[in-house]
């Protein structure tokens, strides 16, 4: 029993060495979503495309969780794998449309 209290205090102290690096780790991916969040959000907003997508990814997510918290095994990997076709149709899609508005605005004839 004597063995395990200096582990104990070793882990303790550990922990609250940690705690400082705990406190980075959290305020610093937070301090970028706040300053990634309008770019994001107008983004968003001029692609309807992405919206959905953006939506539908939740519905994903939300019935992945609901599916596991009743106990039934959904494989992560066909999650990564819908996330990951969608998102590449959604590249090329993107894709093919700003090259569509640059052809468009080539072929415009220029006023005078």
């Amino acid at each position: 029993m004597r063995d395990r209290q200096p582990q104990a205090r070793r882990r303790a102290v550990q922990v609250v060495v940690s705690v400082s690096s705990l406190h980075f780790m959290l305020t610093g991916p937070a301090a970028v979503m706040l300053w990634a969040a309008e770019p994001v959000s107008r983004f968003v907003s001029a692609h309807p495309t992405v919206k959905m997508l953006a939506l539908s990814f939740l519905l994903l997510i939300g019935m992945a969780l609901i599916a596991d918290g009743l106990h039934f095994e959904i494989p992560k990997g066909y999650l990564y794998f819908a996330v990951g076709f969608a998102l590449t149709v959604e590249g090329l899609n993107q894709v093919v449309a700003r090259r569509r508005r640059k052809a468009v605005r080539d072929k415009a004839p220029e006023k005078s």
